[in-house]
């Protein structure tokens, strides 16, 4: 089997969330470690994190996320598929 030298990590949006905070790669084992002490134990657990060994899976469930967030915060006014799918291609490009 082979090693894997990164994980991509998806994390719950916040109200302001761009992709680029949801969905990241981090290097092994440096980066998840440093990560995990940086955002502290209590943070880390609330932001309910996966991780994935490819960035393809990863970013079906940080669009998920991101899409399930964006319903939230409309209050009353449900976007469209298609108005999600614009908010959401455009947060990628900018990964």
């Amino acid at each position: 089997m082979a090693e894997i030298k990164s994980l991509w990590c998806v994390r719950d949006p916040s109200d302001v969330s761009e992709m680029g905070d949801v969905l990241f790669e981090l290097k092994l084992p440096t980066d998840l470690g440093n990560y995990i002490l940086g955002t502290g134990g209590p943070t880390f657990h609330k932001e309910h994190h996966k991780f994935y060994a490819d960035q393809g899976s990863a970013k079906k469930d940080a669009e998920a996320r991101m899409k399930a967030k964006a319903k939230g915060k409309s209050k009353g006014k449900k976007a469209t598929d298609a108005e999600l799918a614009t908010r959401v291609v455009a947060k990628v490009k900018g990964c």
